[in-house]
C-alpha cells in the first residue's frame, strides 16, 4: 500500500509542477495604425475558452502578468523591416518583428509588456 501512495504522490507531483507554455500572436496594421495580439496557452481548454484578442490604436502596450507558465513563444506578424519593444518585468530589448518567433523563459510573476510598432516612418 506505501508503494502505491508514494507513486501516486509522485505523479500527481509531477502533473502539478508541469508548467504551460503560452503563446502571443502579434499583427498589425500600418493603414489603419493598429496593433493586434491573441493570447492563448497549452493547458488543455478549448480555444473558445482560452483565447483571448486586444487592440492598441496608434500608441501604447499590450501587456499580461504570468502564473503557471514556464516560457511564452511570441509570434510576430509584422511587415518587413517593422521592430517592436518587449519588455519582461523592467528589463526592454527591440525586436524585428517581421515574421519572426521568439522564446521567453518566464517565472510566476513575470510581467511581458508588447509595445506597439515601430514603422520606421
Amino acid at each position: 500500500m506505501k508503494k502505491l501512495t508514494l507513486s501516486v504522490a509522485i505523479l500527481l507531483g509531477s502533473i502539478s509542477t508541469k508548467a504551460q507554455t503560452e503563446y502571443v500572436e502579434l499583427s498589425s496594421n500600418k493603414l489603419f495604425k493598429r496593433s493586434f495580439i491573441t493570447y492563448y496557452g497549452d493547458n488543455g481548454k478549448p480555444l473558445d475558452e482560452d483565447l483571448e484578442v486586444g487592440v492598441l490604436k496608434n500608441s501604447g502596450h499590450h501587456w499580461v502578468t504570468y502564473t503557471g507558465v514556464s516560457e511564452v513563444v511570441v509570434i510576430c506578424n509584422d511587415e518587413k523591416e517593422t521592430q517592436r519593444k518587449i519588455c519582461i518585468n523592467d528589463e526592454c530589448n527591440r525586436y524585428y518583428s517581421d515574421q519572426r518567433v521568439f522564446k521567453f523563459k518566464i517565472k510566476d510573476g513575470d510581467t511581458l509588456k508588447f509595445y506597439y510598432p515601430n514603422y520606421n516612418e
